[in-house]
């Protein structure tokens, strides 16, 4: 049976998961419907441990990927009935580099990620704690001579305690480039954010970067079109400070600009500082702000290969400003356990 056929069967249910919104119990709610949707696709194995930050709970990751089970209930909703064509207009994938998938290969897509959240569910991985193997750069202001890029014309505020501040132009936005590339392997980027205004943009933070074209330069992505950037380049990339909405957009560049997961926004407020950490381990591709985990992506390459290196990168775009501090990017492994001292 088709992905559309599967689907069309339980369309109704689908469509009353999707309207009552992100509650918790979503992914309890939704196992009688996975039960007839996954019957004919292939069991997904996820990985056995994630790297986790000190006192992170197995429920804190249950009601993540809650969440995005529920995200994949309204994907397949709007792609059954046509509406996944708001694209460009709407924020939705963007296909430039390969052929626009059929919507019975994105329902079967969807499907994919049902299957893989579930496992991570009956499965859940252990919560191993991550602890720094090696730091490998440190910036507490965004301005050691050499290791950045930005646009030449582009006004930078600097303040010793505050960091580095500027406006994104509008249309379009600017990115502030870490010149030098990441480690391969596990790795933490952290840096501080503190938001000051917008006329209707955001921040974008790239990480895993890399040109699709050997020698295509990070500063083509500084312009009024986001699709010099994402359709030159391979990378993850998430949005934060987005207003009124409320939600914020892991993505995946390469083939286009496509959605890997859709979470609440941990940084809405202006005015304030907030800790941001990224955590890219294997296929776990996480974000943490304050300590708190926003989004944690398991990548098993339904889409293309896991990503790792690259550049890493922040994109103030329409209006976006805000004040950056703290970079620091440091190699991860396992924490030990402690032996014992008696």
């Amino acid at each position: 049976m088709s992905a559309t056929e599967v689907v069309s069967k339980s369309i109704s249910a689908i469509h009353a998961l999707a309207d009552a919104g992100p509650v918790p119990q979503a992914c309890d709610n939704a196992k009688p419907i996975l039960a007839d949707l996954l019957v004919g696709v292939d069991a997904v194995r996820p990985p056995l441990a994630l790297l986790s930050a000190p006192g992170a709970a197995e429920a804190d990751y249950r009601a993540n990927w809650s969440h995005q089970v529920w995200y994949h209930f309204t994907e397949l909703a709007r792609i059954s009935e046509g509406r996944k064509v708001r694209a460009h207009a709407q924020g939705g994938d963007s296909w430039v580099n390969v052929p626009a998938p059929t919507p019975e290969a994105e329902l079967a897509g969807q499907l994919r990620e049902l299957a893989k959240l579930r496992g991570l569910m009956e499965s859940m991985p252990k919560l191993t704690a991550a602890r720094e193997k090696a730091v490998v750069f440190e910036d507490a202001a965004l301005d050691r001579p050499g290791d950045w890029e930005h646009p030449p014309g582009l006004a930078v505020q600097r303040d010793p305690q505050m960091g580095a501040c500027w406006q994104g132009q509008d249309p379009g936005g600017d990115w502030f480039w870490l010149a030098r590339p990441l480690p391969l392997g596990a790795v933490s980027i952290r840096f501080d954010l503190h938001p000051v205004s917008t006329r209707k943009g955001g921040l974008i933070v790239g990480f895993c970067v890399r040109p699709l074209k050997p020698g295509t330069p990070l500063s083509v992505t500084s312009s009024p079109k986001m699709s010099d950037y994402f359709g030159n380049f391979d990378a993850y990339h998430f949005s934060v400070n987005r207003g009124s909405s409320g939600y914020c957009n892991l993505r995946r560049c390469g083939p286009g600009l496509v959605m890997l997961a859709s979470f609440p926004d941990p940084c809405p407020r202006y005015g304030r500082w907030y800790a941001v950490e990224i955590v890219r381990a294997g296929p776990q591709v996480e974000i943490r702000v304050d300590g708190k985990l926003a989004v944690c992506y398991v990548d098993l390459g339904f889409i293309q290969p896991a990503l790792e290196g690259g550049h890493f990168g922040l994109r103030h775009f329409q209006g976006f400003k805000s004040w950056h501090r703290n970079v620091r990017i440091a190699q991860l492994e396992a924490q030990r356990p402690q032996k014992d001292q008696r």
